[in-house]
């Protein structure tokens, strides 16, 4: 027996079915008024004898009828009433047929009969046939239960969503049936299941394309070939989806009279097939003008003088006719003219029409006008083919101008817990200032991006405007608070950091000054919490490594665009050379300067120590294996442009750094100059918005006192995942053996490096998946060298898994292809981040 579904209403007599009268009686409406003896409910029932007949209603339906019926004993007789209970009995799903009927009592009274045939309640579910799908599976794509009346459409609908589920795994041939007599005589509902030979699509081809590649339109269809990595299952539903898809993509590229049908060949196995797309691309349409009309600007007038003088110097006069003609149209310009909107425009006259091209350029427009405060303006885009030629011309039609406002009261409801303060910092529209409907959508998304609230429940509505402040009209911003506190239970795995454990508490709305008044707001969760700064207390355990640390910092420190951050520390590394252990807190005063530039002052102080230090390891080492301790600080410029900080597909990120060791005394000063330059370049995007990223990386750290004024566990290191292909922090020059006072292998940094690599990222299928071709390049020398230059080539897979971390996981096998004697080499590079 299946379970796990639900049903509906069955085929009953129409809503509103004329009340038929006793035979012999007098018309319906000559019992209008007349009292009710009495109301009578009964059932169609068989005698023993097989002859037809009436008998009462079973208990358990008698009592939800009376709840429903407004026909009483004791009441008038309204035919309006009587209609009414009909229409609620046939909403309840459980009456097959329902009959009302009058008769005429002697003492001028009258009996109401309903006659309610049941429905029948479906006694078991179940399936047969199924081989390759099981019963549990199956059961989930049901929607009848046992025990609730039969329904013919819920039944089909289920019948069809199994076969669904078969088409899925690839049975495309796999038809389900619902066995009649089982369901007339015993009331089973029985899935009778024919499987089928899974079908799956060999080849993959396209006829007519002259246009396109067949790689490129393979890209904008989901029908794939069986493969190592895809099944490849022929699917009825996808290939018409596939055949919608490809006429969009012709279409999108000036194919407006493209046509598109499929042909599946199976073969006599009844295993395999081979599907062709065939294509008649017609001819490509271009764009051959744009032209703009302001209707709301336009008016009539009896003279050419007034209608000119209306239009303005740079507006349209035409005849528009009349009896004497004496009609003259005027058209003013609106506030972009014709030239202007085609200059905002992607799309130019003499490119393929492509309406992709034409909504973006759409969109460019609605912010154009709406950056000058026209709220309510709306934009229409005419299509005007030419009969003759494969031109199109497009008409953009504005409509609604109106006024242009300003910028009202900015209200903000729904937060709870969170500071106004806090919101307002992230919200770009100011009182006074025009009412720019592109930032309307900008704050939306700033204030739903503070991740302090709920993620759809963020909402920016401009409300109508003020009737005791005429031109401004007021901003309403809600939200909706969620849980901004996490305990974080996880890990890493990674070739340089090996297994470390993340135990991690942490508040994102943090409030330091918010002290609980009583225990109850403590363990509530309300206090400490509403001015938007960040607090964490991370633990993590390893083998390799250790790391615990206590952070707080206010992205607005005093309301300000300043921001100040702290954190004490304690870190252990085993190294292959050496153990090291630090300690100590680090103050980060920044300061945001626009949108993309920030300015960062940090402030340290370490403890450091060696230990663990073989014999015949480098004398550097030795040379600092007692606690040392560090100071320094510095200033670092950021600008970043990315588009996802995560997983960017364009935009760049600049760093420019210098940080002074010894400024607040210490065991050492030197100087640090630091650079680097990554940017991201979509360099294709298939149909599905599948993006190929190209990115470069390019990075230069310098000090200008050498490498003997920079402890060992300070100076510059490549290899690992910093540079594929190469064991860790193996990138260096190598050091004087303590035993020997000869040169030996093991590295011990350099005062300059550098490094420039390049990596594409190709989806496979989906941008979950993604395999990386790379190459990385540098060198760390003692002073300013590139005599020492490693290359490296190598692949790998990408896999981003959003619910399991934010960043994806990364597997690559490096190849050294220039390289110096005692190089270690890594042929697999990985990094895993789970949270759990």
């Amino acid at each position: 027996m299946l379970a796990g579904a639900a049903t509906a209403a069955g085929a009953h007599r129409a809503l509103g079915a004329p009340i038929p009268v006793q035979p012999g009686a007098d018309a319906a409406g000559d019992y209008e008024n007349r009292p009710i003896r009495e109301v009578v409910l009964r059932q169609p029932v068989k005698a023993r004898d097989g002859t037809a007949g009436f008998g009462t209603l079973e208990a358990s339906l008698a009592q939800l009828v009376d709840n429903q019926l407004r026909t009483r004993a004791g009441s008038a007789y309204a035919e309006a009433t009587v209609s009414d209970d009909i229409g609620r009995l046939n909403r309840l799903a459980r009456f097959r047929t329902i009959d009302a009927r009058v008769q005429s009592l002697g003492d001028g009274s009258v009996r109401v009969v309903f006659t309610l045939e049941p429905q029948p309640i479906i006694a078991d579910v179940q399936v047969s046939g199924n081989k390759k799908i099981s019963d549990q599976e199956i059961a989930r794509e049901v929607d009848v239960l046992v025990g609730t009346p039969i329904d013919e459409w819920e039944i089909d609908r289920s019948a069809r969503r199994i076969e669904g589920l078969y088409r899925k795994k690839g049975y495309y041939l796999a038809r389900v049936r619902v066995n009649r007599d089982e369901l007339d005589n015993a009331n089973v509902v029985l899935f009778e299941v024919a499987e089928g030979e899974r079908v799956r699509v060999m080849q993959l081809s396209f006829e007519g394309n002259a246009s396109f590649r067949d790689g490129e339109l393979r890209d904008a269809v989901k029908t794939r070939e069986a493969g190592l990595f895809e099944t490849g299952p022929l699917d009825e539903e996808a290939l018409d989806r596939d055949v919608a898809s490809l006429v969009k993509y012709y279409r999108d590229r000036g194919y407006l009279n493209a046509r598109v049908d499929r042909r599946v060949r199976t073969a006599i196995t009844g295993k395999e097939a081979l599907v062709t797309f065939v294509i008649d691309e017609g001819e490509r349409y271009t764009l051959r003008g744009v032209r703009v009309e302001y209707p709301d600007l336009a008016r009539l007038f009896g003279t050419e003088t007034e209608a000119r003088e209306w239009a303005g110097e740079h507006g349209s006069v035409r005849r528009a006719g009349g009896a004497d003609g004496d009609v003259w149209a005027g058209q003013a310009v609106g506030p972009f003219s014709a030239d202007q909107v085609r200059g905002l425009m992607l799309i130019k006259s003499g490119d393929a029409y492509s309406s992709v091209q034409l909504d973006r350029s759409m969109e460019i427009l609605r912010s154009a006008f709406g950056r000058l405060g026209y709220t309510d303006v709306q934009l229409e885009r005419r299509e005007l083919r030419d009969e003759r030629e494969p031109f199109v011309d497009v008409l953009v039609v504005v409509r609604r101008l109106g006024e242009v406002y300003k910028t009202g009261e900015v209200i903000i409801t729904g937060n709870t817990v969170t500071k106004d303060k806090v919101i307002r910092r992230v919200i770009t529209l100011q009182p006074e200032r025009p009412l720019d409907m592109t930032q309307v959508e900008e704050s939306r998304r700033r204030v739903g991006q503070s991740r302090f609230f709920e993620g759809d429940s963020v909402k920016v509505s401009v409300q109508r405007e003020d009737p005791l402040n005429p031109g401004y009209r007021d901003v309403v911003v809600e939200v909706a608070e969620t849980n901004t506190g996490s305990l974080v239970l996880g890990g890493t795995v990674g070739s340089d950091l090996g297994a470390t454990a993340q135990i991690s508490v942490r508040e994102r709305n943090f409030d330091v000054a918010d002290v609980p008044e009583t225990w109850e707001e403590l363990l509530s969760g309300r206090a400490f919490r509403g001015a938007g700064q960040s607090f964490s207390i991370d633990l993590l355990p390893g083998n390799r490594t250790q790391n615990y640390s206590i952070s707080l910092s206010d992205p607005y420190f005093f309301e300000t665009n300043n921001s100040l951050g702290g954190s004490v520390f304690y870190r252990a590394r085993d190294y292959r050379e050496y153990d090291e252990q630090r300690f100590g807190a680090v103050v980060n005063l920044g300061r945001r300067l626009g949108d993309r530039w920030r300015l960062v002052a940090p402030i340290r102080i370490e403890n450091v120590q060696l230990s663990d230090i073989n014999p015949s390891s480098p004398v550097d080492y030795f040379e600092v294996e007692e606690a040392k301790t560090i100071t320094a600080a510095g200033i670092l410029a950021t600008r970043n442009t990315y588009d996802n900080p995560n997983i960017p597909t364009r935009g760049t990120q600049i760093e420019l750094g210098l940080e002074q060791a010894g400024v607040l005394g210490g065991d050492f000063e030197y100087t640090v100059l630091k650079a680097e330059h990554t940017v991201f370049l979509t360099v294709y995007e298939d149909f599905f918005t599948n993006k190929t990223v190209l990115s470069f990386k390019t990075k230069v750290n310098y000090v200008p006192q050498g490498s003997g004024s920079v402890p060992v566990f300070d100076r510059f290191y490549l290899g690992g995942n910093s540079f594929r292909g190469f064991s860790l922090r193996t990138i260096s020059p190598r050091g004087i053996r303590a035993d020997t006072l000869t040169l030996g292998n093991e590295p011990v940094g350099g005062s300059f490096l550098f490094f420039w690599g390049a990596e594409l990222q190709q989806p496979i299928a989906t941008d979950a998946v993604k395999l990386a071709f790379f190459t990385d390049t540098g060198t760390v020398s003692d002073g300013v060298s590139f005599d020492a230059y490693r290359v490296s080539v190598g692949t790998g897979i990408r896999i981003s898994v959003p619910g399991l971390s934010p960043v994806p996981l990364a597997f690559d096998f490096g190849f050294p292809i220039m390289k110096e004697p005692g190089d270690r080499k890594r042929l697999f590079s990985f990094y895993v981040d789970i949270p759990y």
